[in-house]
Formats: structure tokens, sequence, C-alpha cells
């Protein structure tokens, strides 16, 4: 570290592999479960959900000391499992806080109790291969990996798609460089969020690399 460096942040706490959960102890033949996070949120509370998104699919709470309390999910398909849960956010537009995770390669959304408990699925047909979110008020932004952004009201009806590939070839797209990407048509939405204006930022999962800022005019 250089002589007279002064961090901007404190290191609090520091997790790795989830030892503590009976869901990730190693098989008969010593095998440990796979184990890459992709994302986390955060409650009011403090605790901290952590999503094994490129894992094993299950998501891991922790208070706010750092303390394993639980672990839910697990690589499934039926309401409570999970496959490839990516993104995750504490969603309060309801008024009350709950789990909103983009369960990826399930191609849906679904919501969750602070105590795990799950609550079912949202915005069901209007997302493809949902990543990430990010809140605006009532509005949730959702990028796509399906060639599009997604935005959803208070209610989690669809308001509108941007930047949709109608001709089905972002496949193609995404391997020629950048400056042969069409501007304002998404390839593959990998994260996004809004600036203090409206405005939307998206970042784009592709072998050129791609950040788009979208200017809100209404």
């Amino acid at each position: 570290m250089p002589k007279g460096y002064r961090p901007y942040l404190e290191r609090v706490w520091e997790k790795g592999y989830p030892v503590e959960s009976p869901a990730y102890q190693p098989s008969a033949a010593g095998k440990r479960p796979r184990y890459s996070p992709t994302n986390l949120a955060i409650a009011s509370t403090g605790d901290i959900y952590v999503a094994d998104g490129y894992g094993s699919s299950f998501i891991n709470m922790y208070d706010a000391q750092g303390r394993w309390k639980f672990t839910f999910g697990g690589k499934g398909r039926e309401i409570g499992r999970l496959d490839c849960p990516h993104g995750i956010a504490i969603d309060r537009r309801s008024g009350a806080e709950r789990v909103l995770v983009a369960d990826r390669t399930n191609r849906r959304l679904q919501y969750f109790a602070l105590d795990s408990k799950p609550l079912g699925l949202a915005a069901e047909g209007a997302v493809k291969l949902p990543c990430h979110f990010d809140f605006r008020g009532q509005t949730l932004l959702v990028p796509d990996l399906k060639a599009r952004v997604t935005l959803l009201d208070g209610t989690d009806r669809l308001i509108t798609h941007l930047g949709e590939d109608p001709s089905g070839t972002w496949g193609e797209l995404r391997r020629q460089p950048r400056e042969r990407i069409p501007a304002g048509r998404f390839i593959c939405p990998h994260s996004a969020c809004f600036d203090p204006e409206g405005g939307i930022f998206v970042v784009e999962w592709v072998e050129a690399g791609r950040v788009t800022k979208l200017r809100r005019i209404v």
C-alpha cells in the first residue's frame, strides 16, 4: 500500500464459502457444491441476502454482523426453487419488504418473504432471461439477456420493452465489432440502472462490450 494512502472504506466483515449451511456440506465423495455468488441485497434490518447465481442456485441469508442464518432456493423449476438466481433486490414498492429474485434460467421473476417463504411469481411472460433490477419510484427496471430492457409498473404490469431486437439476429450481432451494433438496439443487457434524472444506463455482456445511456425525454 502506498505511503500515506488512506482507504475510503473500512472492511467490516468478509464471507467466503458458506460452510455453515447444510446445503453446502460435502458429498460422501468429499465434493462440495459449487459456490459462485452473483449479487446481494440488504434489507432494512441489515440482513444480507446473497444469491449464488453461478453456483448451486441457493440464496444465503446473513444477519448484519455477518452470521449465517439460513439458506433457501436450490436448483429446480417448482415455486420456491431457483435456477441461476442472477439478480436479487429488496422490493419495497408495496409498502412491505419482499425479496425479488431474477430467476434467470427459469425465465421468471420470483418473490420471497424476508423469512424465505415463497410468495409467487411476477410479470409472467414479460421477461425472458432477467439479470438484475433497479427501481425509480414505482417503476422496476429489468435488464434481460434476450436483447431488451423491460420496465414494469408498481404492480409488475408491463410498461414497455426498450431496445428490443425484432429481427431475432441478436445472437449474430453480438459477435460483430462494436461499431456494427446498431445504437439503441440491445444485444445482451446484463445490468442496468436509473440515473437521477430518470435516464437509464445499460451494460451489455457482449464480446465487444458496450455501455449505453438512454436519456429520458418525457
